[in-house]
């Protein structure tokens, strides 16, 4: 019986086929070749094994419509090729085109890549597979799972859509869809997106996220970076329409453009522009910006904030730059205006203000209960007013000294110096909502320090 099983495997082999789509059978247990109305078929059981070029397929049955080239395999499942191990329970080949569907518990491993689905479409030529089930793929390091995709093996690429989640050891991200090439380490990714780094402690959300392996990070369309700062103790937000995130090295320079909106439990700032750079530990603000600290609103044609150990040391304001600080005892505004004016902090409280050339400012009076008591109104070509407790409790002014004392009446409260800018409602709050993850996640592991 084996022997006559040989023979018949033997005359299939030998059965009629072009070099272009020729199937070899390498063994199997029992084989039948007829000619059918579909032509030439052949019917084969048994720990069978073929060879179609440099592919080689294992299954427990397989059926070979020569003259139609195609190839029906069927059970235990195991594809070989030059870089990859296909394993699946069904398998429909194209022998000329070299094209198949899969289907059944399909895993596809190449080098440490493990993809797995319920069905795939892989070209074997372009290296190509199609995922129209839910696709989850390994690499040792990370996971990546979506709904749908295509994976580009040749390239190390793909393409994934619905519910995308990638997770590794130092971030998490998902998103609708998701353009990645895992050689180069770089993503795309659109819709609702959410990134988790994990090292550096910080989420970002956008309608699109561009980043790579170097830390670089384009945020668009409602972009909003969280992060908690090194002692873990402050949590700070960044919005924006765009922000670019670039590293060299341990540090960071951040773009953020359109309607930019940072806020800190100790501070506030809007403005057209705003360029982070964390190596001189220094941020420039630009087109038509403002910052607040608690009661004080500094607006200028440019401001830049400098700070030491995190915390806000100066802030530097230039082009017709105005203060404005509410008294909240009396419900006044005091004011300041200069050429540039600087303010220095001190264990995150005002220390004092500097204005000059031509400084001006307006401070309102009280008497010892905490009653208005009228107004000062200063200009000189240097003005200190330095602080205690956020408020103001001395002012040095020196050269050109002019100045009037404004009587208490119905007019005083609502004075303002020209150009002075207070807008409490314009000043960035504590977002609502921070950045969550929409989709059950795999708890990615923070990486060491």
């Amino acid at each position: 019986m084996m022997r006559l099983c040989v023979v018949i495997c033997l005359i299939l082999a030998a059965s009629p086929s072009s070099a272009q789509n020729r199937v070899d059978i390498l063994r199997a247990g029992q084989g039948i070749g007829e000619q059918t109305d579909q032509g030439f078929v052949r019917r084969l059981k048994g720990n069978v094994l073929l060879r179609s070029g440099e592919t080689t397929i294992a299954c427990d049955s397989a059926i070979h419509y020569v003259d139609k080239n195609e190839l029906y395999a069927y059970g235990r499942i195991r594809i070989t090729t030059k870089r990859d191990v296909i394993t699946s329970r069904f398998l429909f080949y194209n022998t000329r085109t070299e094209e198949s569907r899969l289907t059944g518990g399909v895993v596809i491993t190449r080098d440490s890549t493990i993809l797995r689905s319920a069905t795939a479409d892989y070209a074997f030529k372009s290296e190509t597979a199609v995922f129209t089930d839910p696709i989850e793929l390994e690499d040792g390091n990370s996971t990546l799972k979506a709904l749908r995709g295509t994976y580009f093996a040749e390239i190390d690429s793909a393409k994934l859509f619905g519910r995308v989640q990638l997770a590794d050891s130092t971030y998490y991200l998902e998103a609708d869809s998701l353009f990645t090439n895992r050689k180069s380490e770089t993503h795309r990714l659109l819709g609702q997106v959410y990134l988790h780094d994990l090292k550096e402690d910080t989420k970002i959300i956008g309608a699109y996220v561009e980043a790579d392996s170097t830390g670089r990070r384009w945020i668009r369309g409602r972009a909003l970076i969280q992060q908690v700062d090194s002692a873990a103790t402050d949590t700070t937000f960044l919005r924006a329409e765009s922000i670019l995130v670039l590293r060299d090295g341990d540090h960071r320079t951040i773009h953020a453009l359109r309607d930019v909106r940072y806020w800190s439990a100790d501070y506030a700032t809007w403005s057209d522009t705003l360029l982070v750079m964390e190596a001189d530990s220094v941020s420039h603000l630009r087109g038509n910006p403002s910052a607040w600290h608690k009661k004080i609103q500094l607006s200028g044609d440019r401001i830049d904030l400098r700070f030491r150990d995190e915390k806000l040391e100066t802030i530097l304001a230039t082009g017709k730059p105005t203060a404005a600080q509410m008294d909240t005892t009396i419900g006044r505004l005091n004011q300041m205006k200069a050429d540039t004016l600087l303010v220095r902090f001190t264990a995150g409280e005002v220390a004092s203000v500097h204005l000059a050339p031509a400084g001006t400012i307006l401070v309102h009076n009280k008497k010892d209960d905490d009653q208005p008591d009228g107004a000062i109104e200063m200009s000189a070509t240097r003005i200190t007013i330095r602080f205690a407790d956020g408020e103001a409790s001395d002012v040095d002014a020196r050269i050109g000294i002019r100045g009037r004392f404004l009587e208490e009446g119905p007019d005083v409260p609502a004075f303002r110096l020209p150009d002075i800018r207070w807008e409490p409602e314009r000043r960035p709050g504590r977002p609502e909502t921070t950045p969550a993850p929409r989709f059950i996640q795999a708890q990615p592991q923070r990486s060491p320090s």
